[in-house]
Parts: structure tokens; sequence; C-alpha cells
């Protein structure tokens, strides 16, 4: 294996040319020269797997007539291994035969140029294919970042599902316009009522407070006060399910974002009615 660059390569694309003639391989050495590559040469197909593995190249012109190993018995073993099944190949021979080129293609590789090569096409062939090779990586960095913003977001929201229902308070999350986001199954039970029937609701129309048009503006009042002053604490009396009077002391507060503006109201609730009951 000879590797061709004056320096210290960085961030370079590394490109390895299989092919066992020497004609052919210092034709191709002239045609990519000059065009910021590191070249590495390779003349025994039967190498190739273990050298790929090692130096990671990002393009690989492969002829396709070698001795021992031909061009599609490497490029079937690269793309039956992990660890170089991702990288382009690019074909070379001097035949034309569409059969060939099909079979080529059905292994893995994602192009074919003929001998004699042109360096115009060599070229442009290579440069698209690399092109696509780092979009390609870009994209499979972005979707990793996202799977793993998702998976903390999933143990986020289990650990917030853990506390917001492992409480005996009564909690609801709103809107800033009082419309019913998440309510826990403490609530559910005070208010009597499913999920399905008031979540996404406006709070002041929940089946406990339609009995009076009068607590419902109080409530609206109540909503509007944490908005504009952060923090509301209030008392408020209903009809549970089994027609007792109910009493609830709760808090209205808001959760703001970084330019202060109110995104959500947080309210939390203590059935106080045994007390209100002995006094």
């Amino acid at each position: 294996m000879l590797a061709l660059s004056g320096k210290a390569v960085i961030d370079k694309p590394k490109i390895l040319i299989i092919d066992d003639q020497l004609t052919y391989i210092h034709h191709l050495l002239a045609v990519m020269e000059h065009q910021g590559f590191e070249l590495l040469v390779l003349q025994d197909g039967s190498k190739a797997l273990s050298l790929v593995q090692q130096e990671r190249p990002d393009l690989i012109l492969l002829d396709i007539l070698m001795p021992k190993v031909d061009g599609f018995e490497v490029c079937r073993q690269l793309k039956a291994h992990p660890d170089t099944e991702a990288i382009p190949i690019i074909f070379m021979s001097g035949m034309s035969d569409p059969v060939d080129q099909a079979k080529g293609l059905s292994l893995g590789a994602v192009d074919y140029v003929t001998k004699p090569l042109q360096k115009e096409e060599v070229i442009a062939r290579v440069n698209v294919h690399l092109k696509l090779r780092r979009l390609t990586q870009q994209l499979e960095q972005h979707i990793g970042a996202l799977q793993q913003a998702e998976a903390a977001l999933k143990q986020s929201d289990r650990q917030f599902r853990a506390v917001f229902e492992g409480t005996f308070q009564l909690s609801t999350l709103m809107s800033p316009q009082g419309i019913l986001l998440e309510i826990n199954e403490a609530a559910l039970t005070a208010i009597g009522a499913t999920r399905s029937q008031v979540i996404h609701q406006p709070i002041w129309q929940l089946p406990c407070f339609v009995h009076s048009l009068s607590l419902q503006e109080q409530i609206k009042t109540w909503v509007k006060t944490a908005v504009q002053e952060g923090f509301v604490r209030f008392e408020v009396t209903f009809p549970g399910v089994d027609g007792v009077l109910r009493t609830v002391d709760a808090t209205l507060k808001t959760l703001c974002d970084e330019t202060g503006a109110v995104i959500l109201l947080i309210s939390e609730g203590w059935d106080i009615t045994q007390r209100k009951q002995m006094e």
C-alpha cells in the first residue's frame, strides 16, 4: 500500500485506489493530482478489507479485473462489513458491458467509470459522491442528535409524570388563557371527571363549575390575576360526584420564558373539605 501526500493531511478527503496495474495507477494519480485529496494505493484486492478498516477512506476507486480477488468480491466483502459498508465505491473497468455495470451496482457500488479514464469525468464523479457522503454523514449525525434529545425528553417526561401523578395534591397545567393542558388523577377524582372530558377545555367549564355562572366568572378573574401578577391563592367550593360540597385551597402560578412572557399556568390544590366541616 502506498500513501501519497506531501505533508500532514488535515481534513482532506481520503481516496483509496485499488488496482493491480501500475500503468493505470500512475494515470489515475496524474488525473487526481492537485485536487486536494489524500491518495492511498493498493494493488492487492485480498488486503482491501483490513486496509479499509484501518484507514477508513472517504471513497474507493476499485478496479474489477484483478488477480486473486476481483473487484466484485472486494466490493461484496466491504459491503458485508458494518465498518465499511457505508463507504462509496466507484468501479473502474475497461469493459463497458451493461451486465457488468449492473452487477457492480447491485453489489452496492455507487458509480462506474470506464478505462481509459477521462480526467474531467473521474473528478466530477468523485466530487459528487464525496459531497453525497458528507451530506449523509451530516444527516446521520443530525438524526443521532435528535434521537438523543428525544430519549432525554422521554426520560424527563417519565420523571415529570412520576412526580405529577405521585402527589396527593390536585395538580393541573394550563395555558395562559386558562385552557387545561394536563391534569393528574387526584384532581380528576376530586372533580368526578375523566381526562377526555376535561382536557383542552377552559378550566371554568369543568363539570364541577358549570352549575354556577358567578363561580365561572370568579375563576376567569383568578386566571387573569395569575397571568398579570405571577401568583394568586384562593379557595373554591364545588359539588363533588357524591353531591357533597368540596373545598379546595388552591394556588395559581406562572411559568415564563426567557423574555418574561407567560407560557404556562401551574395550579396546585389541597382538599380541605374535612377541615372546613370541622370548622
